[in-house]
């Protein structure tokens, strides 16, 4: 055979099996990127707590590792939303801060009380956009059963160790949910 011809083709090999390196290292590369930028994301969640026993309000959780940076909240009544639209506004929510807000009931008023609840069926809806700390946009949506919440009473603190876990599992599969997106899931 004619080295020239072996040269040839091996040079040919040769330039396949680094073509192929080099599309499963950039491969790689954005997987990492994409992981990275996960590993850092916030994530906000509302719950339901009780003050004194008696007095509801809508805690704001920020459970992701990164923080949320111009945060908006708009919260409303599913069941009257014209009429119950709340918004807030917010640079910053660090991991772990907690914000707390006054439920919403109608005509700039607030459920100050258990029993503004307990008399009918009232759910909030939260939408919530905000941003990391790479300036990547994110929003969701989040709806709470506070009459569900409120009528326990006395026996609260059962069940927003509920709602926490609740919220935390919707959150932990909306994650499990963008990563299975992005081909990152087992």
């Amino acid at each position: 055979m004619d080295s020239n011809l072996v040269l040839a083709l091996t040079s040919i090999i040769l330039v396949i099996v680094t073509s192929y390196y080099a599309f499963q290292t950039r491969k790689t590369v954005n997987v990492l990127e994409k992981t990275n930028t996960m590993q850092f994301r916030p994530a906000l969640i509302g719950a339901i707590k009780v003050r004194n026993a008696i007095e509801p309000e809508l805690q704001i959780s920020n459970l992701g590792k990164g923080p949320a940076t111009d945060v908006e909240i708009v919260v409303r009544s599913k069941e009257n939303p014209d009429t119950t639209r709340f918004t807030h506004s917010t640079s910053l929510i660090a991991v772990n801060e907690k914000l707390t807000c006054l439920i919403p009931i109608g005509n700039n008023k607030f459920g100050l009380h258990l029993e503004d609840f307990n008399k009918r069926q009232y759910t909030l809806q939260i939408d919530f956009t905000y941003k990391d700390f790479l300036d990547i946009s994110y929003s969701n949506y989040q709806e709470i059963d506070v009459t569900k919440n409120t009528t326990i009473g006395h026996n609260t603190l059962i069940r927003e160790e509920n709602d926490y876990l609740e919220s935390l599992s919707i959150n932990v599969q909306r994650i499990a949910d963008e990563l299975t997106k992005l081909g990152l899931s087992r």
